[in-house]
């Protein structure tokens, strides 16, 4: 109604406040990881983690006490800006099991998936067609994959590549 349809949207402060102290690490990571994932799907041009060294106000740490050392969240920040800078969503939805899973392609026929559970682990069953060679978490790690039929996911989102890096 505003004819604003055409302008980029921004997300200039999300962070977490509650609970304190925030359940988990790990469960930090997969937020701030999951965070950029969907706000990128769904159009957000630029979205930024608000407090990000705040470890006084916010619950979900990026740092810790001494502001230098990084904790799993702004690791996880780091390892999904790899994965999403200069690659192309071609979809991001969740099925009835409430499992995303979100394809990323890349010029020179580069293809991955990014996909997560964020209410339970599971056996998630790799269409044959995806063509996995390796898998990365969001510690950086990776792992090769031969002829691997399923993965085993969870809260924390996964890339799955047709490439060996």
């Amino acid at each position: 109604s505003h004819n604003l349809e055409n302008k980029p949207l921004w997300n200039t402060e999300a962070g977490w406040f509650k609970p304190k102290p925030f359940p988990s690490d790990r469960l930090g990571a997969a937020y701030v990881a999951r965070s950029y994932i969907l706000n990128w799907a769904r159009g957000v041009r630029r979205f930024y983690w608000y407090a990000w060294d705040n470890i006084q106000f916010m619950s979900l740490h990026t740092v810790e006490p001494d502001f230098k050392t990084l904790k799993p969240a702004a690791i996880a920040y780091e390892e999904v800006r790899k994965w999403l800078v200069g690659a192309k969503m071609t979809y991001c939805q969740s099925d009835s099991q409430k499992t995303w899973t979100c394809k990323l392609t890349r010029d020179g026929d580069y293809t991955a998936y990014v996909i997560w559970n964020p209410n339970e682990q599971l056996n998630f069953q790799i269409p044959q067609d995806w063509q996995v060679k390796e898998v990365r978490d969001l510690e950086g790690a990776s792992q090769k994959f031969h002829d691997a039929k399923s993965v085993e996911i969870g809260p924390l989102p996964l890339l799955l590549e047709d490439v060996v890096s």
